[in-house]
Formats: C-alpha cells, sequence, structure tokens
C-alpha cells in the first residue's frame, strides 16, 4: 500500500479493497504484525452507506458552534471535502476554498449571516489564548467582513483545521475518506 504522507510524527496509508467478501489484511511494523480479517461489501457511486458526525466550530474565539454536531450520510465514492461542502450548502453557508473539492482542497472562508454573532473584535476569545497569542507575538485584528469566518481574520495564523475522532490528520480533507461513525470536526483556531 502506497504512503499518503509521512512526517515527522505519522505515516499515512489507505486501503482500497478491491475485492468483495473477506479479506485478510497484515499490518507489519518492525518486529511485530496484526492480522484483521475484513468484509468488503461493494457499493454504487452515489449509495449512501452509512452516516457519520460533522461539526463546525469556533470555540477558540467564544464563538461556539458554527452547524452544532449533526449525523451527515456518508456517500459512496465522496470524501470529506465533498461531504463538508455538501453540509454548508445544506445549512445556508457559501465557502471559499483553494485547491478542489476532489485534490488539495483547503477550506479559506465560510460565509452566512450566523457568522455575525461571533465577535468581530476577538474581544470573545478565552483570556488564555489571547495570552498565549501575544506571547508568541500574534496581534488579535478585528474581522472585516462579520458575515465571513476564514484566515487571517483575526491573526496572520488564523484559519480552519479538520479532525477526525479527536486526531488531526496530516493531509488534506480531499484525500480522507469518511467512515462510519467518523467525528469529524472544522475547528477554526
Amino acid at each position: 500500500v502506497s504512503v499518503n504522507w509521512d512526517d515527522d510524527t505519522k505515516t499515512s496509508y489507505t486501503l482500497h479493497f478491491t475485492k468483495e467478501g473477506e479479506n485478510t489484511v497484515v499490518v507489519k511494523a518492525h518486529k511485530s504484525s496484526v492480522t484483521y480479517t475484513i468484509t468488503y461489501v461493494k457499493a454504487e457511486p452515489g449509495d449512501v452507506v452509512d452516516k457519520a458526525v460533522f461539526t463546525v466550530e469556533a470555540l477558540s474565539l467564544g464563538g461556539g458552534y458554527i452547524i452544532e454536531p449533526c449525523y451527515v450520510n456518508i456517500i459512496e465514492g465522496e470524501n470529506a471535502a465533498q461531504a463538508l461542502a455538501r453540509l454548508l450548502e445544506e445549512k445556508g453557508f457559501t465557502y471559499d476554498n483553494t485547491g478542489s473539492l476532489e485534490s488539495g482542497f483547503y477550506l479559506s472562508h465560510i460565509q452566512g449571516d450566523a457568522l455575525a454573532d461571533i465577535d468581530p473584535t476577538g474581544g470573545s476569545i478565552p483570556q488564555a489564548l489571547r495570552e498565549k497569542l501575544e506571547e508568541k507575538g500574534f496581534d488579535i485584528q478585528t474581522r472585516t467582513d462579520e458575515t465571513s469566518l476564514g484566515e487571517f481574520d483575526y491573526t496572520s495564523g488564523s484559519g480552519w483545521m479538520y479532525s477526525v475522532n479527536d486526531w488531526y490528520p496530516n493531509y488534506g480533507c480531499s484525500r480522507y475518506t469518511v467512515q462510519p461513525g467518523d467525528v469529524i470536526c472544522w475547528v477554526y483556531t
């Protein structure tokens, strides 16, 4: 299986099954190995195969959830970026991105009237975070568009990240295949 991404901390792989039915997968690392038996049932493109939980939140700004935790259908052939785009549209938001939904997707901004409830001056940023930002040399700026939230809005390091089951993948969301039961959080940092 080829490597998705490799850095100083993690190496990521994705295994795509082609043989329907029972498959044996052996994972070897150094002198250890673990064997799994996985039953693969092929779905047709566009089929709803299960559900995952998605959230979009601005807790670091004291802004709470932009989209509260909700179930999102997992559609065969769709990646996490495509599922997010579908959710944002369903909830009445638009977005800007770099890359494409299929490759290199980065969520740069979300737009919607509901974002006006988040303090544009950064006054609701928790004090402990505010102190760390200042200690690291970040100046907190006022967000200029109250209906948009995205990269560089409060500091030169601000932007969107995603996590899957409390893990921040070391590759982009257009490469992540949503799994049944995943909890995927879009976090404003």
